[in-house]
């Protein structure tokens, strides 16, 4: 990737459309020394590139696949069968097949593991994903994204310059402040600053912020995501008012809302300890491989907590919440349960799931236009 002096580009960075989306081609530094260690063996031939088995068993039956089943921790093998399925645990298979833990199927059952908390499911033929094999990512951001990542850090050296250091994630914010046309002398004068104190260059500078930039970018994509979860908590409170006079309904609204609030803290909470990442923006340029492994780590964990609210975001997307109708009961329905099965304790739940199983649609009167 061409390496950008982000002293003088930071005017440019919000001009036009949004562009298409691009795959990172970004490294972390020791990305491959870190893939090995997570796949379990640090020789040079492993971890593979495809997912392959020696036994035949893995490929007696076309469609088998493996997966971590949305309520559940471990990983089992899923064998598509005339009339339904089978699935299958990975200890119990390796026990029928007497493999040994040293064997290559054994340990392919590790590498596939460590796969699927980057993929939902994986199966033989399928290459492993990049974040073990070279410590790329495997999903996309935008060229928005990386933009605003990069803007956000130089906004970063710029208030470290002023000795009020702030760490802006407003986009709308950072518009504003790109726009001023004094901005463009005070990122030349804080670059300046910070080679000095730093004993670096204006080059090896740049190439310290892509770094840290092609990191943050996913952050950012997942920022976005997380905005999605917060506008499904306003138009939870916009159908509150909607339906103020209907009791059953409200009873869902109140329970979605509360329930909400669970998620949106703890993924608030981890957006948080990833930013602070970047909240020293000098020590981070100082030692940018130390700051890019953290957010590496946590920023994979918070994508993997959010595949879940896939479906449920863009359901939400397109819902009006400021009138009652059928699609909105709907939504909530769908929501309230998602939410109970994950964070109500387990003798709550079921006795929600009881009074769903009585009565699974709700029956109204009123006439939809």
């Amino acid at each position: 990737m061409a390496m950008v002096d982000h002293s003088v580009d930071m005017e440019h960075s919000f001009e036009g459309s949004q562009p298409p989306e691009i795959v990172d081609i970004m490294k972390p530094a020791n990305a491959q020394e870190a893939g090995a260690e997570r796949g379990g063996d640090r020789d040079e031939n492993w971890p593979p590139s495809v997912i392959t088995f020696e036994n035949s068993f893995f490929s007696a039956v076309e469609g088998s696949y493996f997966r971590v089943p949305e309520h559940g921790v471990e990983a089992e093998m899923v064998m598509p069968l005339e009339g339904g399925s089978a699935v299958l645990s990975f200890p119990g298979i390796k026990r029928e097949l007497k493999l040994t833990d040293d064997s290559h199927d054994s340990r392919m059952f590790k590498l596939i593991e460590d796969s699927l908390m980057y993929v939902r499911g994986i199966k033989c033929g399928d290459p492993v994903p990049t974040e073990l094999t070279t410590g790329e990512s495997s999903w996309e951001v935008t060229d928005r994204d990386r933009m605003v990542a990069i803007s956000r850090l130089t906004m970063q050296l710029v208030t470290w310059l002023s000795g009020d250091e702030a760490v802006v994630t407003s986009i709308e914010q950072l518009i504003q402040v790109a726009a001023d046309p004094e901005m463009k002398g005070k990122i030349n004068q804080a670059f300046g600053k910070v080679t000095k104190k730093l004993g670096i260059d204006r080059e090896e500078a740049n190439r310290r912020i892509d770094i840290l930039a092609e990191e943050t970018a996913h952050v950012e994509a997942l920022r976005d995501k997380f905005r999605g979860l917060c506008d499904i908590e306003t138009k939870i409170a916009s159908l509150e008012t909607a339906y103020a006079d209907d009791m059953a309904v409200t009873q869902t609204i109140d329970g979605a809302a509360r329930l909400m609030k669970i998620p949106i803290k703890d993924f608030r909470t981890i957006i948080g300890k990833l930013d602070a990442q970047t909240s020293d923006i000098v020590a981070a340029l100082q030692d940018t491989d130390a700051h890019t492994k953290f957010i590496v780590e946590r920023r994979g964990d918070l994508y993997r907590k959010l595949w879940a609210w896939d479906a449920i975001l863009e359901a939400w997307s397109r819902l009006p919440a400021d009138r009652p109708s059928y699609d909105a009961e709907q939504r909530l329905d769908g929501l309230y349960r998602f939410l109970a099965q994950r964070y109500l304790p387990v003798n709550e739940w079921e006795r929600v799931f009881e009074v769903y199983k009585k009565q699974e649609k709700r029956v109204t009167e009123k006439v939809w236009g």
